[in-house]
């Protein structure tokens, strides 16, 4: 048994346009396969001969960044923690369970069979392996604190390329995650065209993600890159790094002003990759991602950043070079020189993701709110330039509730409603990952609130009793998953290589 392993994972609620955020793997992790009934849902009248047991869990929490990887072991006393059973008679039954000061958790006398894992918000659907490896794996750093109060950041920045319309000046700090994709619109006086430097103040706590940096302190590096389009000889737009300039004697406290003064340096642009992306095969796909999706974008990108190369995506990233898909992107076919500044120690990804925006009707709001699908997927430069980046995991197909269809409206669902599907046309994931969200009105506009996630190998579940409220509207996000071995006993791991794709539901109402 393992002795530490476990982790919440929590989506940021309150946005109007919410996405979620993954050889296959068994049908349960460590058991034998369930019996089947009714298109691939497990059997819960199948009789077990187990006693009843303890599930257990652990955690390690891992950070990645400039320093090596750290670990931290969490205080679980105040986490939710309890397992559902599926009784003979397709009944769940409830089991408390309790975390502990040392990053364990246990939910003792759990009967044999099927059950629910609950741990917090996370909810983990399984048979009979009743040991849980939850580790989990990020960038940056533990205790990063994010700016409350306005700020003022003084820039002197010289020896930038010429200003020109479309470009960026972007701000990252991988230590703490702290990043800004736009800092040109945050700064006063605003460049104009031609400007070879940027002189100015910007708030700061305006930032994307204004986490505070502590450089004499820790050694925490800030990045500053000017990005610019350039154009492939096939006449393909992109976007790269042209200038660089990075700082270890920034330091940012909570309200206080500071002052960052560097000179840009060139970037060579030495490096060559190849774009083979047929992107109307994905706009295809909208049908199976609802059959009201539309509006479909997307990027390609490709990145660096500490434990990129182990980790994937798991944080942002410094572009390297910036692919945009409009509604209207044709098949792109091109070659593009870009330039790496950063430290070779860094890992690198690749990635390619399209967006499929599904408006859900609900009642009291003055326009439909919107959910946000997405195919995505990642993986090392070499495999991207190998090409085409075609699809290789196709949403999940025939969503129901209840043996309804799941993309209309399902009134007077329950608390409780049986969600299944069938498994995509192309690929086999190694997981399936249900995101539940709640609708809530403000001002006419409709925000919606993360609720919960779920984590199954079969193509059907049964939501407990304890996560839907009678009175309220809710919609899923439901994701077929690829990524290193990822499964109900290992929910957290990231990889390089990562598959997902998304398919979304109508409104549901218990």
């Amino acid at each position: 048994m393992r002795t530490h392993g476990l982790v919440l994972i929590l989506a940021a609620a309150g946005c109007n346009n919410v996405t979620s955020q993954e050889p296959a793997s068994p049908p349960t992790e460590g058991g034998a396969p369930s019996t089947k009934k009714d298109g691939g849902a497990p059997d819960v009248r199948a009789p077990s001969n187990e006693p009843p047991s303890t599930i257990t869990g652990a955690q390690v929490a891992h950070y990645i960044n400039e320093q090596g990887e750290q670990e931290v072991i969490p205080n679980l006393t105040a986490l939710k923690v309890a397992a559902w059973s599926i009784t003979p008679e397709g009944e769940y039954k409830f089991f408390p369970g309790s975390g502990t000061a040392d990053g364990h958790i246990s939910v003792p006398d759990v009967p044999g069979g099927p059950f629910v894992l609950r741990v917090g918000s996370t909810y983990l659907a399984d048979s009979k392996g009743r040991e849980f490896d939850l580790d989990t794996f990020g960038n940056g750093r533990p205790g990063r604190l994010r700016a409350t109060r306005p700020m003022t950041l003084s820039l002197d920045l010289t020896g930038l390329d010429p200003w020109q319309i479309g470009d960026r000046l972007v701000f990252y700090a991988p230590s703490v995650l702290a990043n800004e994709v736009n800092v040109q619109n945050r700064l006063v006086p605003t460049l104009a065209a031609g400007a070879v430097a940027a002189t100015g103040v910007v708030d700061y706590s305006t930032f994307g993600d204004p986490y505070l940096i502590d450089g004499p302190g820790r050694g925490e590096e800030a990045w500053l890159t000017h990005q610019s389009n350039q154009t492939s000889p096939q006449g393909t737009r992109y976007l790269v790094t042209r200038k660089v300039a990075s700082s270890k004697a920034l330091k940012l406290v909570d309200g206080q002003p500071a002052s960052l003064t560097a000179a840009m340096t060139d970037v060579p642009q030495t490096q060559t990759f190849s774009v083979d992306w047929p992107i109307p095969e994905f706009r295809a796909l909208a049908s199976a991602v609802h059959p009201s999706a539309g509006k479909m974008t997307g990027s390609l990108f490709l990145w660096a950043a500490p434990g990129h190369d182990r980790l994937g995506d798991a944080s942002w990233g410094a572009h390297t070079l910036d692919v945009g898909v409009g509604v209207d992107t044709p098949a792109l076919k091109f070659t593009a020189q870009y330039g790496d500044p950063f430290p070779p120690a860094w890992g690198r990804v690749a990635g390619a993701y399209v967006f499929y925006a599904v408006p859900i009707v609900i009642p009291g709001a003055s326009t439909p709110g919107e959910l946000t699908a997405r195919i995505f997927f990642n993986d090392t430069i070499e495999t991207f330039n190998a090409g085409p980046l075609r699809p290789t995991l196709t949403p999940p197909r025939d969503l129901k509730i209840n043996g309804r269809s799941g993309y209309t409206e399902a009134l007077g669902a329950t608390a409780t409603p049986t969600l299944s599907w069938s498994a995509p046309e192309v690929g086999t994931p190694e997981v399936y990952k249900i995101f539940l969200y709640r609708a809530r009105i403000s001002e006419g506009r409709v925000l919606w609130d993360y609720v919960a996630v779920v984590y199954t190998h079969e193509t059907s579940f049964r939501v407990p009793p304890d996560v839907l409220q009678f009175g309220e509207s809710y919609a899923l996000v439901l994701e077929a998953l690829i990524e290193g071995g990822v499964g109900t006993h290992r929910p957290y791991v990231r990889a390089r290589h990562r598959n997902f794709a998304q398919t979304i539901s109508g409104r549901i109402s218990p």
